[in-house]
């Protein structure tokens, strides 16, 4: 006996709300899937610039980037944990390089104004630490005037 119409449609959507229940992936078409895996695929780093940025893979619309910060039970939902869970350590990582550069860096500009003082302030204070830097890489004495030796003697 054929179905009809209306009993075809009603097995659709419980088809469809039991996939939901469990693994959405199984929801998705194989394009979809393609898309995701291509996400997936994709590390947090290198950021990608100007025409490349456009080129990114997209899945549902989000790049990468949307999707590790999505939340978590649509990282589950779509079986993306796994590339979520690498994207977090590779976030984690990077912000540790980041900290251990800014914590060079700091000392450096402390070492800097501990040696010059005032006039190390002042560079600070009006251009940041990458003023202070580059105006010790052009003169290490920021501009004092050095005493010659016969005015010493």
């Amino acid at each position: 006996m054929a179905l009809t119409n209306a009993e075809r449609q009603k097995r659709h959507r419980e088809r469809v709300k039991t996939a939901l229940r469990g693994d959405g992936a199984k929801v998705l078409t194989a394009e979809q899937i393609a898309d995701r895996d291509a996400v997936m695929a994709d590390p947090i780093w290198p950021v990608p610039t100007g025409a490349a940025k456009d080129q990114m893979p997209r899945f549902l619309g989000w790049t990468r980037y949307e999707w590790s910060a999505a939340p978590e039970p649509m990282i589950d939902h779509f079986g993306m944990r796994d590339a979520w869970e690498g994207w977090q350590s590779e976030r984690a990582e990077m912000q540790s390089r980041l900290n251990a550069i800014n914590a060079a860096s700091t000392t450096r500009a402390e070492a800097i104004v501990a040696e010059h003082g005032d006039r190390a302030r002042v560079i600070i204070r009006e251009g940041g630490q990458r003023a202070l830097f580059r105006a010790y890489e052009a003169d290490p004495t920021l501009g004092k005037k050095q005493r010659s030796r016969s005015a010493a003697r």
